[in-house]
């Protein structure tokens, strides 16, 4: 299949693979609000599945997930060449080197299983970080390091409301809007009385919605020293 290059509004279907250039960046939301950020130098792949029960492949790069918790049937699951993580519902980032052979996540809120071909799986709550090579799982309370790499992931620039026919811009914007609801619905049950409009964020800004929830989730956390130093250890599209 042929490459073409992704514009804005464009549709993602089961099966795609997508892949950011060193200079780009990728923002996919779905209808039921979950939304995937791409980094640079990243490529994934969502997969053909059931309905409530996705999977997503990152072949290498760096991925921020917040999948919705609202409809507990629904389930994700992402793989990368050394790790399988089983999600519900969270706010979590993964970073795969393939030459490296070595996954990371870090979750920001929620929980997440992380697995490998040789442990059983580890759980990684809120404020934790997992490293896995494939045969072993470390988790350790998260450094706010992780928590700023992360936030480098979800700084998308905002389109002007101009770059499409207004018909397409209103849809993308509902989309947008929708994503924004579903985030501070879910962001409210860890952070109780979370109001956007009262920390002067504009309706329906995501990325400042969600990166102001991590400030209120990890602005207590000390640094770590040595987590550079640890070793070893999507939704169904049809609707987007």
């Amino acid at each position: 299949k042929k490459p073409i290059s992704a514009r804005l509004g464009d549709v993602v279907k089961n099966g795609d693979l997508i892949t950011t250039q060193a200079n780009g960046k990728a923002l996919l939301i779905t209808k039921s609000g979950d939304q995937f950020y791409a980094a640079s130098s990243s490529s994934l792949k969502f997969e053909p599945s059931p309905p409530n029960n996705s999977k997503l492949s990152l072949f290498y790069g760096k991925l921020r997930t917040i999948f919705s918790s609202t409809d507990k049937d629904r389930k994700l699951q992402v793989k990368s060449g050394t790790a399988v993580m089983g999600v519900r519902g969270t706010d979590f980032s993964v970073d795969h080197d393939d030459k490296a052979k070595a996954t990371e996540v870090t979750v920001v809120r929620g929980a997440i299983d992380m697995a490998n071909d040789k442990k059983p799986a580890a759980v990684v709550n809120s404020g934790e970080t997992a490293k896995s090579d494939g045969k072993s799982t470390q988790v350790a309370k998260a450094a706010e390091e992780q928590f700023s790499k992360i936030k480098g992931i979800s700084n998308i620039a905002k389109p002007a409301q101009d770059a499409l026919p207004a018909d397409m811009m209103s849809g993308l914007n509902g989309i947008e809007t929708k994503a924004a609801e579903s985030s501070t619905k879910d962001i409210k049950k860890y952070v109780p009385g979370f109001d956007p409009g009262k920390l002067g964020i504009p309706a329906g800004n995501l990325d400042s919605i969600n990166n102001a929830a991590m400030d209120l989730l990890t602005k207590a956390l000390p640094a770590v020293p040595g987590m550079d130093k640890l070793k070893g250890g999507a939704p169904n599209l049809q609707d987007a």
